[in-house]
């Protein structure tokens, strides 16, 4: 049971967070900034609800099947590298990328989309946001691969 609900949580959080970049990207090469001001609140709304939920969700099963699993120890390179790059991954997403991308929606209905600063602003969370989609694929093989397991 703690697998599986750990494993819906990555899931819902991975998927969530691919399903935002795809959808940011068709906004933005419309050049549709209204559309795009709505996938933005969308994506503040989600990093402050859904992302969290998730994340508690991974790390609080994650503990407990450490806990309860013969033979897991939390000093296992395997399992010390997936919850500190998911710890990084909370970090970057509750102090970075969540509060820039609600900052840009008033960013955006201020100055406009094509504002030289909220095309700037635009590009420094989408970079924010691809460099957490990398640590979500390291930790999914980290995971997978158990290394000194």
């Amino acid at each position: 049971m703690l697998l599986s609900l750990h494993l819906l949580a990555a899931i819902v959080w991975i998927g969530s967070s691919v399903m935002v970049e795809v959808m940011v990207s068709r906004a933005r090469a419309a050049g549709n900034g209204a559309h795009l001001t709505g996938v933005l609140e969308d994506w503040a709304w989600m990093g402050s609800r859904v992302f969290p939920a998730a994340a508690v969700v991974m790390l609080v099963t994650g503990l407990l099947m450490v806990a309860d699993v013969e033979g897991y120890e939390i000093g296992d390179p395997w399992i010390s590298v997936g919850m500190g790059v998911l710890v990084v991954l909370i970090l970057l997403g509750a102090g970075y990328t969540g509060p820039r991308a609600a900052k840009l929606v008033g960013s955006m209905e201020a100055d406009g989309y094509e504002a030289s600063t909220t095309q700037a602003a635009l590009t420094r969370v989408r970079t924010a946001a691809r460099v957490e989609l990398g640590l979500f694929a390291l930790v999914v093989i980290d995971m997978a691969v158990k290394p000194g397991l």
